[in-house]
């Protein structure tokens, strides 16, 4: 956490006690932020510290039909819009970006170098965003006392701090909260599987079994549900409990107990019994 909390000293307001206001850490930090019409699979942000002032070029795309985004019309100024107000995706990149920035900045004043490799100062630069927007009393503060909480909860400070539910889960393993994460979704033929995993090894990717995917698809839309799902590990199975809220083709499911075990935080759960398909 070292370098963490020597690069958020570096914001000259001081690190945030609440979800920072990008827009006022940007001019805090004198950063120009840009957007470019990039295809977003293959471009979310990228900064560049050369010059005397520090662009960030973030990807934003015009957006499908669906309800969830905020349509912008061709000509307009997206300047003017700020999606990364809107869109948690976008959020994230930016003060993602804002880490380079900030660890730039920490190397160019110390006298000890920081000596972290491409991908440590990615992951660095996670962590940076995680605590703009998720600061550690604030988000605890949030979740309460208890170490396992709710999915209504994990939502409640997802909406607050401007972050996807999926950076949420991850912030709260980071401070030990024990919970995992799974986002299934749906395929044409209403079979389900693992999109995302998060606290669970060896998930992803997993096709649930066809009495899961009518267990699932049961289930009413948009409300939470507490829900013990067997999940099938080769030649046998795995329940896993806690809570889900279905939409249409997705679902997220905040795990608390795999197995009837507390899903540990430190590291990742992952199956200990040979696995034979």
């Amino acid at each position: 956490m070292g370098v963490i909390a020597d690069a958020l000293r570096m914001i000259p307001s001081g690190p945030p006690s609440a979800p920072a206001d990008l827009d006022a850490l940007v001019r805090d930090l004198r950063v120009e932020v840009r957007y470019s019409h990039a295809r977003r699979l293959l471009f979310d942000g990228a900064t560049c510290l050369d010059g005397p002032v520090p662009h960030i070029e973030l990807a934003w795309v015009k957006p499908s039909s669906s309800p969830s985004m905020i349509p912008w019309a061709e000509g307009a100024r997206l300047r003017d819009l700020k999606p990364h107000n809107f869109d948690a995706r976008t959020r994230f990149t930016l003060a993602h970006e804002i880490g380079h920035v900030l660890l730039h900045r920490l190397a160019s004043t110390s006298n000890t170098p920081l000596r972290l490799t491409a991908e440590s100062e990615e992951r660095a630069c996670d962590n940076i965003a995680a605590n703009l927007l998720m600061p550690t009393d604030w988000f605890r503060g949030q979740l309460g006392a208890s170490l396992t909480p709710d999915l209504r909860t994990i939502r409640w400070a997802s909406g607050r701090a401007g972050s996807s539910l999926s950076a949420t889960i991850v912030r709260a393993r980071a401070l030990a909260y024990q919970i995992g994460g799974a986002f299934l979704a749906r395929d044409r033929d209403s079979s389900w599987y693992v999109l995302k995993a998060y606290g669970l090894r060896e998930s992803r990717g997993s096709i649930l079994s066809a009495n899961v995917s009518q267990q699932l698809n049961a289930l009413a839309l948009k409300q939470v549900t507490s829900l013990d799902l067997d999940v099938a590990c080769g030649a046998h199975t795995h329940s896993w409990s806690g809570e889900i809220r279905r939409t249409f083709s997705s679902a997220a499911f905040l795990i608390t107990s795999v197995d009837g075990a507390q899903v540990p935080s430190s590291r990742a759960w992952r199956c200990t019994q040979p696995c034979q398909s």
